[in-house]
C-alpha cells in the first residue's frame, strides 16, 4: 500500500469528483467513505477523515463529492480499506494547529 505525503497526493487518489457517504462524526472530525472502490489491488475503498471546526454547523449532504470538501475542510487522515483481507491501513495522517 502507498503512503501519501501531500494533500495533491490525496487527491490524485481519491479523485476530485469522487462520492463520498457520510460514517460518522466525533470531536470535531467527521468521516466518510468513498461509495465506488478501487478495484486495482482488490476490492479497496478509502476512508477520509477531516477537521471541522467545532463553532461553525456542519454543511454538507450524506452523499457529496470530494471536492465540495477539499473547499471547506481540512483532510486530516485516509485511510486505504481492503475488503478482500479485511484490512484497513493509514496512508495520510496531517495534523494542524
Amino acid at each position: 500500500m502507498i503512503e501519501l505525503t501531500t494533500e495533491a497526493d490525496v487527491i490524485n487518489l481519491i479523485g476530485f469528483e469522487t462520492p463520498l457517504k457520510f460514517e460518522f462524526i466525533s470531536d470535531g472530525i467527521f468521516t466518510f467513505k468513498t461509495v465506488i472502490p478501487n478495484v486495482k489491488d482488490g476490492i479497496v475503498f478509502y476512508e477520509i477523515e477531516f477537521f471541522s471546526n467545532p463553532d461553525k454547523s456542519l454543511d454538507f449532504f450524506a452523499y457529496d463529492t470530494f471536492s465540495n470538501f477539499l473547499l471547506k475542510y481540512q483532510i486530516h487522515t485516509v485511510s486505504a480499506i481492503n475488503e478482500l483481507t479485511n484490512t484497513k491501513t493509514e496512508i495520510y495522517f496531517k495534523t494542524y494547529e
